[in-house]
């Protein structure tokens, strides 16, 4: 959109949602900046972030189902169903590893931010009041059990939004979610579309774009170290963004950072034509090629007639 965007942010655990909304609208000058789906502190990944006209979009965005990666420590219980609650060994192993999906019934957490009474839950939680939360329906698309060991278990789990992993996790019973990382909003996943493969497989195939690659990498880590002290990939995510902001929209590229500017459009280019190129690109772009039209009955009269082909 002209006059606004979506950012993909990487948020790092201890920072709410909120912090990052308030972080990027300081950087931009108190412009409209909201997400599209809320992250707990504990958690981190992927969050959508939307500036200007984009949040206009948020109703639609936030509507995507949500794909996680958790880590289920066993032989415990929070207080919270995370590693922030006060947390108690029971040494009991769940029976079963197995997560329910489909139509799942959850009670809201007193730990969530639904509003009940016109105040939010967690705020009544930290006075110590508890109260009766709303429940909700919502669907688990999948829940693989990624791997498993006496103390803990991981899981990749695709849902629909507004779901409570951790509550998902509470139902092993002895059991809370130790970490949780969101990897994908609807399509927004590159991973997912083999992108960095692809890339591998064109800088392989066309030799000439290697050392444009190469140098614009160069490029990051020595302006990242000049700027923050640490190369591009060490520096916190706020960092990192604030730099490539700087070179993703050349006609607003200082001269100094013409170098950075060449090759984020090179680097963008590249994953763009990966994505909308793969299965996952193709199904979000809803291309469907030559498909019979059974409502065509062709050429309407006036247009031949237009075009002084009509007989």
């Amino acid at each position: 959109m002209a006059d606004g965007s979506v950012l993909l942010y990487d948020k790092p655990t201890g920072v709410t949602s909120h912090d990052v909304v308030a972080a990027v609208r300081r950087e931009r000058g108190n412009a409209k900046v909201g997400h599209a789906g809320t992250l707990d502190p504990f958690a981190t990944g992927l969050l959508l972030i939307l500036t200007g006209s984009a949040t206009r979009l948020q109703r639609f965005l936030i509507e995507l189902p949500k794909t996680y990666v958790a880590r289920a420590r066993l032989g415990w219980h929070s207080s919270t169903g995370d590693s922030d609650g006060a947390l108690t060994e029971t040494g009991r192993l769940p029976d079963s590893l197995v997560l329910p999906t489909g139509s799942v019934r959850q009670r809201v957490p007193m730990t969530s931010a639904v509003r009940v009474g016109g105040e939010r839950l967690y705020r009544k939680a930290h006075r110590g009041e508890v109260v009766e939360t709303p429940e909700r329906e919502v669907e688990v698309y999948r829940a693989e059990l990624l791997d498993s060991d006496a103390e803990s278990a991981a899981y990749e789990i695709e849902c629909s939004t507004g779901t409570y992993v951790r509550t998902l996790i509470e139902t092993l019973e002895d059991a809370y979610c130790a970490e949780l990382r969101r990897t994908a909003i609807g399509p927004f996943s590159a991973s997912d579309a083999g992108v960095p493969q692809f890339i591998d497989f064109t800088m392989t195939d066309r030799a000439y774009m290697q050392t444009p690659m190469r140098g614009g990498l160069r490029w990051l880590d020595h302006e990242s170290v000049a700027r923050y002290g640490k190369p591009f990939v060490d520096c916190a995510a706020a960092d990192r963004t604030a730099l490539l902001d700087e070179i993703a929209y050349p006609d607003k590229v200082k001269p100094d950072l013409a170098q950075g500017a060449s090759f984020f459009s090179m680097f963008r280019d590249t994953v763009a034509t990966g994505f909308f190129t793969s299965k996952v690109g193709i199904a979000d772009l809803k291309y469907m090629g030559n498909v019979a039209n059974p409502g065509w009955h062709g050429c309407p009269d006036e247009c031949l007639e237009h075009l002084g082909l009509k007989a």
